[in-house]
């Protein structure tokens, strides 16, 4: 999953409260600053879907569904 949310920097609440959405998925890893794998039974649509409440119509976020995290991905 890759986001960014348009009129805020990394440091505001909008961005702490989707990351720490994102972390509360068990199988997650950060792999750069806007960008996360994340390994569940849910649909990548379903991920998305969960995340929504924290993504604002002018923000932007894709999705691409993954089977299980690369070797060496912490």
């Amino acid at each position: 999953m890759t986001y960014d949310l348009r009129g805020c920097d990394e440091t505001s609440a909008d961005y702490a409260d989707l990351i720490t959405e994102i972390g509360a998925y068990a199988n997650c890893r950060r792999i750069m600053l806007s960008t996360w794998l994340i390994v569940s039974e849910w649909t990548a649509k379903e991920i998305l879907d969960d995340l929504a409440r924290h993504i604002d119509r002018n923000d932007r976020c894709s999705y691409a569904p993954s089977a299980s995290l690369p070797r060496g991905a912490t």
